[in-house]
């Protein structure tokens, strides 16, 4: 684990110790007295007795950190009783090595088709698994769980001039975009205001902080895109041959959804939609591409 993460943990037990004494703490935590002790005084301590303090100081969310994703595959895995070797051969597409570099931190993070793989092979959230967040282990309800949203509060006291915004930027959230505003979404300066947008949504893959979401609109991209799908678009995002991107013409108002075609030096827009009209546009010199698509699914 990151220092600074784990410093924020231990400030949050001390301070809780010092409400409730120690030997009440480590029995209502569960974890032994002499972990709790270990940990204040800076040695290594168990992942799932990391994990007890942090939940019993409510600061859960530093297990969603970035630099933490490893060692959330680990905690899963050693609750599963799975060895590496197990794990890989449960995923059947990942080798040990990769899952030993995501572990260690070598590797910082996975590609959404391996991230679904591990969840299922861990018995656990993909949502849990990618940022932290929600519960851990699967349910009834693991789908509709893939999407939660979260509504925040975008101003607090706003009739008192000494209020200022609530920080709607939690760890693993990005901004519900119009189709207008995404095609405004110059700089990270300006993205993240937190006026921007009014709902902020979980993100259940790996992502860079300018990551936004959108609504499909229409059936241009349909199969595999429905209206009303959600699309979670990355800027930092690798566009290549076969990318989902969304693109803003230069002769446009707004962005645009469409499959990206690499044909030697030629650029094309391309809709999935094999009826959809005046499906292949050319776009050398007169589009930019605002990001890729890294998730998809549907808002419950």
């Amino acid at each position: 684990m990151t220092q600074p993460d784990l410093e924020i943990l231990r400030v949050a037990v001390r301070e809780q110790i010092e409400k409730e004494g120690l030997r009440p703490f480590s029995e209502r935590t569960g974890v032994p007295l002499g972990r709790v002790r270990g940990f204040l005084d800076g040695r290594d301590s168990p992942f799932s007795s990391i994990r007890q303090l942090a939940e019993a100081v409510g600061i859960d969310w530093y297990i969603g950190a970035t630099g933490l994703f490893g060692e959330r595959i680990k905690i899963a895995r050693e609750e599963a009783g799975l060895s590496v070797a197990a794990l890989s051969r449960r995923t059947g597409n990942i080798t040990a090595s990769a899952i030993s570099q995501l572990e260690s931190g070598q590797s910082k993070g996975a590609k959404p088709d391996n991230l679904v793989a591990l969840s299922k092979a861990l018995g656990v959230e993909v949502v849990w698994l990618a940022t932290g967040e929600g519960p851990m282990k699967k349910g009834p309800r693991s789908v509709d769980q893939l999407n939660e949203t979260a509504h925040f509060m975008k101003e607090a006291g706003a009739e008192d001039e000494n209020t200022e915004p609530v920080d709607v930027r939690r760890p693993g959230r990005v901004p519900l975009l119009s189709w207008v505003q995404a095609g405004e979404w110059t700089s990270v300066e300006s993205a993240f205001e937190a006026h921007q947008s009014d709902e902020w949504v979980l993100c259940p893959v790996p992502h860079s902080e300018k990551t936004f979401v959108l609504r499909v609109r229409g059936a241009s991209m349909e199969p595999e895109y429905h209206d009303g799908d959600w699309i979670f678009i990355d800027p930092e995002g690798a566009s290549e041959n076969g990318s989902h991107v969304v693109v803003m013409l230069d002769t446009g108002k707004e962005a645009t959804f469409k499959k990206l075609v690499v044909e030697g030096d030629e650029k094309f827009l391309e809709a999935l939609n094999p009826d959809w009209p005046d499906r292949v546009i050319r776009i050398n010199g007169n589009a930019s591409i605002l990001g890729v698509v890294v998730f998809s699914g549907k808002p419950r």
